[in-house]
């Protein structure tokens, strides 16, 4: 039992509905993904990739509220039809975050940390350069640079810097 990291996801409503996850993570007593999983139609990789991925679509409404009600019915202090509304209303708050998403342009979604990353990136710095210059681990470096890739649909440093000039990100 043990908290799952906050994933790295902008302000918004999709942000209030996963911080309101891990907040009842956290009143259910801290149970593991595994203990979370037991006895629904998914595996424990989904739900750790519901509370820890990087987001820019919320999750699958069955998903959410399956885990939702396994927290709830741990939670001696929470009504569990309540909370499962709360996350319904939460959900379609959120449900406009992919059309808004659609509509920007990939570097607005990138987090402070990435947009430090792609700047370096696009000075021509290594991998290595990038975490000794930004004093991170190689390999969460390596998991930003993969995020960014995401985010602009690319799949390699070469694709990555001609969009980067083709949005005007580059100079």
């Amino acid at each position: 039992m043990a908290e799952l990291p906050m994933p790295d996801i902008p302000d918004g409503n999709l942000r209030d509905l996963i911080a309101e996850l891990h907040s009842l993570h956290a009143r259910a007593g801290w149970p593991s993904v595994r203990d979370m999983a037991k006895g629904q139609p998914f595996s424990y990789h989904v739900v750790h990739e519901l509370f820890t991925t990087c987001r820019t679509e919320r999750p699958s409404l069955p998903v959410l509220l399956s885990v939702v009600a396994t927290l709830a019915a741990r939670d001696p202090r929470s009504d569990p039809d309540r909370v499962l509304d709360k996350f319904d209303r939460l959900w379609q708050a959120a449900k406009n975050v992919e059309q808004e998403i659609d509509q920007k342009r990939p570097a607005d979604l990138l987090t402070f940390r990435e947009r430090q990353i792609l700047e370096l990136l696009m000075l021509g710095a290594s991998t290595q350069q990038i975490a000794t210059q930004l004093m991170m681990g190689i390999r969460t470096t390596e998991t930003c640079v993969g995020r960014i890739y995401r985010k602009f649909e690319v799949h390699s440093r070469d694709e990555l810097l001609a969009k980067a000039e083709e949005l005007k990100l580059r100079e």
